[in-house]
C-alpha cells in the first residue's frame, strides 16, 4: 500500500514538473517571441516573466523532495504510533502539515498564475508580474523552509 502511494506521488510530481517546464529554447510572453525589434517595454516584461519562471522551474523538482519527506515522516509517525510511542508524534504531525502547506502553496500559485495579455498596459503587466514574482519568491522560501525542517526531523531518526 505504501509503495503504491509512493509511486503515485512520484508520478504526479513528475507529471506536474513536465507540464510546468517550458521549453528551454523558447522565451515568450503570451506565445510571442522577443527579437531585437521587440519594444523595450515588452523586453522588460519578458525579463520579469522569465525571472518568475526561473524560480518556478528551480522549485518544481523540489516538489518531489517535499513528497518524499512527507512520506518518510508519515512512516516514522505510523511506526511510533503502532509501537505505542507517543513521544514526538506532535512534532511529526506538525512537520507533515508544514510540508503539505508548502506543497499547497506551489499548487495554489500554479493554479492562479496566468500570463497576461499583451493588450494590457505596460504598468498593469509590470504590476501583475511584480506581484507574481513576490508570490513565487514567498513560495520558494516556504518550500525551502519545509524541506530544511523536514530533513532535520528525518536526521533525528
Amino acid at each position: 500500500m505504501k509503495l503504491t502511494r509512493a509511486v503515485t506521488l512520484f508520478l504526479v510530481s513528475t507529471l506536474l514538473h513536465a507540464a510546468c517546464t517550458p521549453p528551454a529554447e523558447k522565451t515568450e510572453i503570451n506565445d510571442e517571441q522577443t527579437t531585437d525589434e521587440t519594444p523595450d517595454e515588452v523586453k522588460v516584461q519578458q525579463a520579469l516573466y522569465d525571472d518568475i519562471m526561473l524560480v518556478h522551474d528551480e522549485m518544481m523538482p523540489k516538489m518531489e523532495d517535499l513528497m518524499r519527506i512527507r512520506g518518510e515522516v508519515q512512516e516514522i509517525k505510523d511506526s511510533l504510533k503502532a509501537a505505542g510511542i507517543d513521544e514526538d508524534i506532535d512534532v511529526l504531525v506538525s512537520t507533515i502539515q508544514m510540508v503539505e502547506n508548502a506543497d499547497e502553496s506551489m499548487m495554489n500559485w500554479m493554479r492562479n498564475f496566468e500570463p497576461v495579455s499583451s493588450e494590457e498596459s505596460h504598468e498593469d503587466i509590470m504590476a501583475y508580474y511584480t506581484d507574481q514574482k513576490n508570490k513565487m519568491d514567498s513560495v520558494k522560501l516556504i518550500m525551502e523552509d519545509a524541506i530544511g525542517k523536514g530533513q532535520a526531523i528525518l536526521s533525528d531518526y
